[in-house]
């Protein structure tokens, strides 16, 4: 009698990135482009009021300007189990 063992779904590994400003919004667009090119599969910002852009439309920005790959702040990214 052989052993079998369970078949265990996975998946892949991925890693993402956290930024919160640049210096313009050429610089910002370039950045979450050089984060796809690279690899990474999400980009995050935090959520806090700091000096930084604001989430919402900064992570819209970068989301036009790539290929789709996720972006979100901590928290929504926690809720939503999207990172």
């Amino acid at each position: 009698m052989s052993a079998v063992a369970p078949s265990i779904p996975t998946r892949p590994f991925r890693f993402g990135v956290q930024v919160s400003a640049t210096g313009t919004r050429s610089e910002w667009v370039e950045l979450a482009r050089k984060v796809e090119s690279l690899g990474y599969s999400t980009l995050t910002m935090p959520d806090h009021f700091t000096e930084q852009l604001a989430p919402v439309p900064a992570l819209q920005c970068a989301a036009d300007a790539t290929h789709g790959a996720p972006a979100s702040t901590n928290d929504s990214a926690t809720a939503t189990g999207s990172s």
